[in-house]
């Protein structure tokens, strides 16, 4: 499969937007980060869930 042939449904992908936005999540409540990392991680919050959203909900069927 080239690079512009992409699977309709990417689990890998799936759970590293979800892992970035869990990560994002904790640091953003952490009381150890100044308010620039805060600002930062908020950022980053955002864009990875406007991707999830504009992914939809990736289901699993097991058809057996």
């Amino acid at each position: 499969m080239s690079k512009e042939q992409k699977p309709a449904y990417d689990k890998k992908e799936v759970e590293r937007v979800d892992k970035i936005i869990q990560e994002c999540h904790l640091n953003i409540t952490s009381p150890y980060n100044s308010g620039y990392e805060i600002e930062w991680y908020e950022q980053e919050l955002k864009k990875y869930k406007d991707l999830k959203a504009s992914r939809g909900t990736q289901l699993e069927f097991n058809f057996e």
